[in-house]
């Protein structure tokens, strides 16, 4: 993603609902609800997730790439299935992406 598309993406989200998704070491995948995103910087491109130390994908996505997906109005079901409360019927299409750089958590 070009410095522009980032920029004109981050200025979208004034606030709102995320998905953090991760493979784990053992390639599990893994997710979870987030509506603490900030942009941090655009050179080199930086977000900031605030996730509570004492949740298990803080220890999960330690040292691991991560996804932020960006919900939309009408993907409630998909936030609530990410913050532990499973949603019958409703399937997770998982797509691999390629992150272009290694992201980190600390």
């Amino acid at each position: 993603m070009d410095t522009r598309e980032l920029r004109n993406c981050f200025g979208r989200f004034a606030t709102g609902v995320t998905v953090v998704t991760w493979a784990g070491e053992d390639k599990v995948k893994h997710g979870i609800t987030v509506n603490s995103f900030t942009s941090v910087s655009l050179d080199p491109p930086l977000v900031l997730v605030s996730i509570d130390k004492k949740a298990k994908a803080c220890a999960g996505l330690r040292n691991q790439s991560f996804v932020v997906n960006i919900l939309a109005s009408g993907q409630e079901a998909i936030a609530w299935q990410f913050a532990g409360k499973e949603q019958q019927g409703l399937e997770i299409e998982w797509k691999k992406r390629s992150l272009g750089r290694k992201s980190r958590t600390h």
